[in-house]
């Protein structure tokens, strides 16, 4: 397992393992047409979630920014 790799990406490769594991290895894995389905439509959930992260880190940038807008502010209001 590589070390720099997020906490999400460890579970998702072990619910992967255990799925593969549990009907007896690759060989005795049934593809099914939902499973196609969503490996088909995976990279799209891939780049819903990452929008979703780069959302959520740009509103907290905008809430830091105006938190130390605020605190400037009345720091100068101090002096």
């Amino acid at each position: 397992m590589v070390e720099n790799m997020h906490e999400e990406s460890v579970i998702a490769q072990r619910v992967v393992y255990d799925a593969i594991q549990s009907p007896g290895g690759v060989f005795n894995v049934t593809i099914s047409k939902p499973m196609q389905h969503r490996v088909r439509t995976s990279r799209s959930r891939y780049e819903e979630a990452l929008a979703k992260k780069r959302e959520a880190s740009a509103q907290e940038d905008r809430r830091s920014k105006e938190r130390k807008r605020a605190a400037d502010q009345i720091k100068q209001l101090n002096v």
